[in-house]
């Protein structure tokens, strides 16, 4: 399991990566490519992704208002469809979550696991 962590700050004002690197999780950080020169703050755990491809599986509903937490969550899923693994998206002010499949989708095992790797983050 990992987590993705949705970011367009530097890593030393990142809760989120903070409290995961404090906890020895594994993570990476999602970063839009607007901001890509804050992946060198965050070295080999960072994603630059694609906004303008991420933002074309996103309906805006109609307002033109460009939600960046969900064009991050739509890179986190193209993320977790190339490792196939279970992935969990957070925000970088620990809010956010969203996993990359449905919860009814999960064995019980993997459900356990997912709980139990929250759980352990957040004591």
């Amino acid at each position: 399991m990992i987590f993705y962590v949705l970011s367009i700050q530097e890593k030393s004002k990142n809760k989120t990566v903070r409290y995961l690197d404090k906890r020895g999780f594994d993570y990476k950080v999602l970063i839009p490519d607007c901001y890509s020169e804050l992946a060198e703050s965050y070295k080999d755990k960072a994603i630059v992704y694609d906004t303008e491809l991420c933002k074309s599986y996103v309906d805006f509903c109609g307002t033109n208002i460009e939600n960046g937490a969900a064009v991050g969550r739509v890179a986190s899923i193209l993320e977790a469809q190339k490792s196939g693994d279970i992935c969990v998206c957070l925000d970088d002010d620990y809010g956010g979550i969203f996993a990359n499949k449905p919860i009814n989708t999960y064995s019980k095992e993997k459900l356990l696991y997912v709980i139990e790797k929250l759980h352990e983050m957040t004591l």
